[in-house]
Order: C-alpha cells, then sequence, then structure tokens
C-alpha cells in the first residue's frame, strides 16, 4: 500500500508541475475589485489626459449631479497612464476603468495597451471606421471589475465618440454599481414592518430599508412620512395620495404648492415661524417626465430651505398617476445633511423610491 500512494503523491506532483503558468493562475484565489460606487479610473497618455480630449471628458463625466445646494460631479474621476498603472500593486484592483485613445497616435502606449486587450481584428476596425460601439471587457485582474474601451481612430473621431457615449456608459457604470449601493442602501435589511403598512393604509408598495423609523401617519390627508435619522444627516421619503382631476395637476406650480403645504404642516424648526419650503430663486427647478415601473410619472428636482433658520437641502419629487383608480401619488424625497456629500445620499433615496409600485 506504502508503494502505490507513493506512485501516487508522485504522479500528482508531476501533474501539478506540468500545468501553464496560466492554468496554475486560474487555480489562484482572484481578488475582489476596490472601490466605490460613482468611480472611473481613466487610462490616457499624459499629453491626450492634459489636451483638449481630457477637457471633452471631463465636461461630461465631472459635470454637476443635478441640483445639490453645492456642486458635486456624476463621477469621481481619477487618471492613471498604462506606465502609472501597473506601477502601483493595487490600481490593478479597482472597480471601474475606462481606456482613452486616439489610436491614430502610433506611439500610444494606450493604444497598445487597447490593441492587446480587444485584438488585433477590432482594433484595425476601429482605426478603418472609427469606433460605432465602444467594446466592454470585465473582470481583468479583479473579480467585480468593469473596463470600458472609449476609442477614436483620430481625435475628432474620440471627440464625437466621447460625446455620444456619455449616456450610455454612465448607464453601464450604474449598472455596474447597483449592487453596492443596493448594500450601502439596505445594509439594515428591509423594514416589513413600515412596508406593509404603507401598502395597507395607501396601496403602495415600496421597499423601506429597516433602519428607517415611522415619523407620521396623518388618516385624514392620507400621508405616510418615513425618515432615517443619524447624528450628521436626516433622510425623509414622504408619500401622499390625491384624487386625480385632470392634467392640470401635472405641473411645477401644483407640485410647488403641495410641497409647500407639507412643509408648513409637518416641518417645522425651533425658530418660531421657521418651516421648510421650495427654494426657486436660488437654483430653478427642473422637470421631468419618465416611466417608473410602468407609471406615467411626473418629476421635480431642487432645493429646499427653512424660512427663517440656515437649513436646507436637495429634494427630489414624483408625481405618479393611477387612472384607473382616479389617483394621484406625491412622492417627495429630502435630505438634510450639513457639511456632508449628499450625491451618495441622494442616491440612495432614489433607489429606495424606485422600487415603488402603484397596487
Amino acid at each position: 500500500m506504502k508503494f502505490y500512494r507513493s506512485i501516487i503523491y508522485l504522479f500528482l506532483i508531476l501533474l501539478v508541475a506540468s500545468c501553464s503558468e496560466e492554468f496554475q493562475q486560474k487555480l489562484s484565489s482572484t481578488p475582489n475589485a476596490l472601490g466605490s460606487a460613482n468611480e472611473i479610473n481613466v487610462i490616457a497618455d499624459q499629453e491626450l489626459w492634459d489636451g483638449e480630449i481630457g477637457d471633452t471628458f471631463r465636461f461630461y463625466f465631472e459635470a454637476a449631479y443635478p441640483m445639490l445646494p453645492r456642486p458635486e460631479s456624476i463621477f469621481n474621476v481619477r487618471h492613471f497612464t498604462p506606465e502609472e498603472l501597473i506601477s502601483g500593486p493595487t490600481r490593478k484592483e479597482l472597480r471601474t476603468y475606462l481606456y482613452l485613445s486616439d489610436l491614430s497616435n502610433t506611439n500610444s502606449s494606450t493604444a497598445n495597451s487597447i490593441a492587446k486587450d480587444i485584438g488585433e481584428e477590432k482594433f484595425m476596425q476601429i482605426k478603418r471606421e472609427g469606433s460605432k460601439n465602444n467594446v466592454v471587457g470585465r473582470n481583468k485582474w479583479a473579480s467585480g471589475q468593469l473596463i470600458i474601451y472609449l476609442a477614436g481612430r483620430d481625435k475628432q473621431d474620440l471627440f464625437d465618440n466621447i460625446k455620444n457615449s456619455f449616456s450610455s456608459i454612465s448607464k453601464k457604470i450604474y449598472e455596474q454599481d447597483f449592487k453596492q449601493i443596493k448594500g450601502y442602501t439596505y445594509v439594515s435589511g428591509y423594514n416589513k414592518v413600515l412596508t406593509s403598512e404603507i401598502e395597507e393604509k395607501l396601496g403602495v408598495k415600496i421597499q423601506i430599508p429597516g433602519d428607517y423609523i415611522k415619523a407620521k401617519w396623518d388618516e385624514k390627508e392620507k400621508l405616510f412620512w418615513v425618515r432615517k435619522e443619524t447624528p450628521m444627516t436626516s433622510l425623509s421619503i414622504v408619500i401622499k395620495a390625491f384624487k386625480y382631476e385632470n392634467e392640470n395637476q401635472l405641473t411645477k406650480e401644483f407640485l410647488k404648492d403641495k410641497i409647500n403645504e407639507f412643509g408648513k404642516t409637518y416641518v417645522k424648526t425651533n425658530t418660531v415661524n421657521s418651516h421648510l419650503v421650495v427654494n426657486d430663486e436660488d437654483l430653478p427647478l427642473y422637470t421631468n417626465v419618465r416611466d417608473i415601473n410602468g407609471q406615467y410619472t411626473f418629476e421635480m428636482r431642487g432645493i429646499w430651505e427653512a424660512t427663517h433658520d440656515y437649513m436646507g437641502g436637495p429634494f427630489f419629487s414624483y408625481l405618479i398617476i393611477d387612472k384607473s383608480q382616479k389617483k394621484l401619488f406625491l412622492i417627495f424625497d429630502f435630505l438634510l445633511a450639513p457639511g456632508k456629500d449628499k450625491r451618495d445620499l441622494m442616491q440612495q433615496l432614489e433607489l429606495i423610491t424606485n422600487t415603488v409600485e402603484i397596487l
């Protein structure tokens, strides 16, 4: 028996030793990608990044997140040259990369990196025809990575590609980050009691996180208010039902009046006669029409303030029609976070609110 065991051990040693380097790498554990949501690590030649192409990229991807009291960019952008990327041991373990290159530059180390990654055939096609669809890769160095190759056959083609691809790339990055944003939002699980109570009282299904509490239920006004309180922040979601009468209710003026009514009635400060109002003087109101889970939705964004206090923050609100029941639902989300960045907190409120379904 000892003889046969020795033969088996020897065979296993020889088998492992004969494995290719690539196979042995696959056997080794793959690290999980590092970094936070809304981050883009741009890989580009320094000359390109410092010039007009870099300015154009920053114009789109570092634009202000909509309707915050203090400007915050849509994405946090960090730049590496290809040489800098490989010089740091953890730089290849980040979550989201975007390669940016003018392929007409034969001396570009970024272009050479792209050619290796996407293959010579695809690389030459872009050089001949320009970029019609950006190439996307995943998990190159770590699990959970997104890699986007944004290239052009020359500078003009790259300019056009940046402009035309901004919306689709932003969406793809959000889809990549969604799981992480959801993890932050529902880190305490789900408040099934509040979710059920809102569904029972208003006929609205919405997934409330476990760390939210009931702030107010007004039976007469058909208004439900939930919020999350921390030492530095206050996040609120208000849902109110109305009778739907006509399309004149789907206006900025109607929505503003309803928010001001809510603020005057329910959101007061310690200063006499101080309450929440919409501030459309310092920032204009932004309106949009969208679809949420198949429901026509009128959206408005802006900032709020307290009438006699130095207090305020961003908000967004939805008016959702349910014509079958002749009902109109107002959802009003507002944030108080003095001295704190607000983009990520507003994203969490949006994620919760976008789970809404009218039953």
